[in-house]
């Protein structure tokens, strides 16, 4: 972990990891709700979203393969913010609410978790070296599930977003709850425009990760950063898990309680 290729590597992928995975269940149910499509057919929402990640790789097979990692990649941040803004403007503003035009907007967000899977395993492959196969796509899936764990664990509460905004205003569909709604929307999008940071730790291509990793030399405190981070997510996860237990601390808003 303390070579410079391996550690700017993990660094990226944590970063994409994180705030690409960080949503506001409540906003974005609330946009499904006003746009007319919380009741499409799960069916369908799946065989839209499998036929954009089919079409996402094949392009990166056929025309962003040898290109510079960066210009391919920070499609995925920028296809999952500007499109849901898009959407989150016109159907919480009331300009325009069709099934439809949402539904296709979605597409973008299917293409988007495509290039983040095609991120988390691409670099992945110039960093191992042989004998060590193992013990690195262990230490990747585990941060991966690490922050994954994290972010589950705070979709009841911390990343449920329902504190933005007032539920009988939002039944009654007013104009404040609709600026609401769309504030809280900003803000969870701009958390995840802050995962374009994992560029500048990700190296420009294949050849120069290999490069790197022969003569890019060794960081000390590299191996000590990334497990801190692993047990800092590790143990806020299992302590709201705790907290969820304990009558005391369970109606906490950090556990998705109502409040003490």
């Amino acid at each position: 972990m303390q070579q410079k290729a391996v550690w700017s590597v993990l660094a990226s992928q944590c970063f994409f990891t994180l705030f690409n995975q960080i949503s506001f269940s409540g906003p974005a149910l609330i946009i499904t709700v006003w746009a007319g499509a919380s009741g499409d057919n799960p069916f369908v929402q799946q065989l839209m979203y499998y036929g954009a990640t089919i079409v996402t790789v094949l392009v990166w097979r056929y025309y962003f393969m040898n290109r510079p990692w960066c210009s391919f990649y920070s499609a995925c941040p920028l296809l999952l913010v500007v499109p849901q803004l898009i959407v989150s403007i016109l159907v919480s503003q009331d300009i325009l609410r069709d099934r439809l035009f949402y539904r296709l907007m979605t597409l973008f967000n299917s293409a988007s978790f495509a290039i983040g899977w095609i991120g988390s395993v691409v670099p992945l492959t110039e960093i191992i070296q042989e004998g060590s196969e193992g013990a690195m796509v262990g230490l990747t899936l585990s941060l991966y599930f690490l922050v994954g764990i994290f972010v589950q664990t705070n979709s009841v509460g911390l990343f449920e977003g329902s504190n933005f905004y007032d539920v009988a205003e939002v039944a009654v569909d007013t104009t404040r709850a609709r600026g609401d709604v769309l504030k809280a929307l900003i803000l969870n999008y701009g958390i995840n425009a802050l995962s374009l940071f994992g560029l500048f730790f990700l190296p420009r291509q294949k050849l120069d990760t290999q490069q790197l990793r022969s003569y890019g030399g060794y960081t000390k405190c590299a191996s000590a950063a990334i497990v801190t981070f692993a047990v800092i997510l590790f143990l806020y996860s299992f302590s709201i898990s705790i907290m969820t237990f304990i009558p005391g601390t369970a109606c906490t808003r950090i556990n998705g309680g109502a409040g003490c």
